[in-house]
């Protein structure tokens, strides 16, 4: 959301949409409730199933695979 904040004002044409790219389900969940009406401009999303943070992730030392089980069969 930061980077929106950042990128938008700076265009010179608005992209036809956005992506979310590499999240957790909760992490872009908490993302796309934050932006609200301003969904429909995202046409893609790529979700893992590391529910570590951003911050965490950037200090493991081990690749964080989640649990695709649980990551396969939560309905929301």
């Amino acid at each position: 959301m930061r980077a929106l904040t950042l990128l938008i004002p700076r265009l010179t044409m608005r992209p036809f949409n956005y992506m979310i790219n590499c999240a957790h389900p909760d992490h872009m969940l908490q993302m796309i409730s934050a932006v609200g009406n301003r969904v429909s401009r995202f046409g893609g999303i790529r979700v893992n199933a590391a529910s570590l943070s951003y911050d965490e992730l950037d200090v493991t030392e081990e690749l964080d695979i989640g649990d695709p089980d649980e990551f396969g069969l939560n309905p929301e």
